[in-house]
């Protein structure tokens, strides 16, 4: 018997997308169009539960974050809070696919119930073994220089949130300058609503010929052909480790958030500018020394995340 299932992915959820490859392709799985002809919903963004909820009853649903970390609490699907939903998800969910292990521990010590959480990895990251046409030339840099990816998250407010757009922005493509290195820069697509000067930002900066403004809908393509990613809490920096490539975090509080700190001894934490300026050219340079660290981080990692949890779906949906 087919397993119908539904999902939420499109261009801009891309968080599914490998994993409804692969099992549109297993002829034990059938693709529908409509929530109400499904066994199975795949989601990753809550309001498209909270919009169907009526539609789900009695059906499955697994859960695959949107992101690959997580910045509070809050951003568990397994909680019920005033502040965010008014619907206890937690007994909606057939399995949650957790795409860190960080996840299940943090929820073990909310002492949350964490039976139906499963990791298997980020079905995401599977994008870094896809061929993209992008190219150093298409896009107006220098093929010859090395390439910094700069990824910085989402703020609410200047003073209150993690990112460190306001810090660095300005400062890395005055580096890119100095150092003459090839600077791609991926702001949120949110981020112009919390940032007023956004756009004469970009106006300004899209005038230098050695940096790159990217605003693609799959940003691996730009994870392959950057040499380092420097970014802060993003969970694009989770996924570069992908890439097996360096990562500088960049810090704008004092303390990062839990999942982050898990990762301080694969990922190089700068606070200010100087500590930015000589871990940036150091790298540049040729030196790494997390390099090994790394690799057996991302090596110990559950390998074709797509295809171990549509393996498990098929084995497990009807057990």
């Amino acid at each position: 018997m087919k397993i119908k299932f539904i999902s939420d992915c499109d261009v801009t959820n891309l968080t599914q997308w490998t994993l409804k490859n692969e099992m549109s392709k297993d002829s034990s799985f059938l693709l529908v169009d409509k929530i109400e002809e499904a066994d199975l919903i795949i989601a990753s963004r809550h309001y498209y539960i909270q919009k169907e909820l009526d539609k789900i009853k009695g059906k499955r649903v697994a859960w695959i974050n949107y992101g690959a970390t997580t910045k509070n609490k809050l951003n568990f699907p397994l909680i019920k809070t005033e502040e965010t939903y008014s619907y206890d998800l937690k007994y909606k969910l057939w399995k949650f696919f957790s795409p860190t292990a960080t996840h299940k521990k943090i929820m073990e010590e909310m002492e949350l119930d964490t039976s139906n959480v499963i990791f298997l990895g980020y079905p995401k990251m599977d994008l870094i073994n896809y061929n993209y046409s992008d190219t150093l030339e298409s896009l107006g840099l220098n093929p010859k220089l090395k390439t910094v990816l700069y990824t910085p998250t989402l703020g609410w407010k200047y003073d209150s949130c993690f990112s460190t757009f306001q810090y660095y922005t300005n400062f890395l493509v005055y580096l890119s300058l100095q150092y003459n290195f090839n600077l791609i820069i991926r702001f949120h697509p949110y981020i112009s609503k919390q940032f007023n000067d956004v756009p004469e930002k970009l106006k300004n900066i899209n005038r230098l010929k050695n940096v790159h403004i990217d605003s693609s809908y799959n940003y691996y393509s730009m994870f392959k052909l950057a040499d380092m990613l420097i970014s802060d809490v993003s969970s694009l920096a989770y996924e570069f480790l992908s890439t097996k490539k360096p990562i500088i975090l960049t810090q704008s509080k004092e303390e990062l958030p839990k999942q982050f700190k898990e990762y301080k001894d694969i990922m190089y934490n700068v606070k200010t500018e100087e500590n930015l300026q000589i871990r940036l050219a150091t790298l540049i340079n040729g030196t790494d020394t997390l390099k090994d660290k790394r690799e057996d981080f991302i090596n110990a990692l559950p390998k074709n995340s797509s295809k171990l949890i549509k393996d498990y779906i098929k084995e497990n949906f009807y057990a």
